[in-house]
């Protein structure tokens, strides 16, 4: 939620924040889209991010593997076990 499409951004005193696009097989449209659609609110799953922002399960994986998507959930849908808990 605090990388850009396609800048590089400053971080705290030490570090910077790489792009979306800096992503390996993230272009700099789907690194686009993500940002437009994060403006609309948080992501609830990995399901919503895809259809909110056009891009596929492969770019989606990518993410995951990058770190980007740590903690979100792959659907919205409640687990019956989660929720009898």
């Amino acid at each position: 939620y605090e990388s850009a499409a396609s800048q590089f951004l400053k971080g705290d005193e030490h570090s910077i924040r790489p792009p979306l696009n800096a992503i390996p097989s993230i272009s700099g449209a789907m690194a686009q889209s993500l940002v437009t659609a994060r403006r609309d609110g948080p992501f609830k799953s990995k399901d919503e991010l895809m259809r909110r922002t056009g891009i596929g399960q492969s770019a989606v994986e990518t993410l995951s593997a990058a770190g980007v998507l740590d903690g979100l959930p792959d659907s919205a849908q409640m687990d019956l076990f989660e929720w009898l808990g």
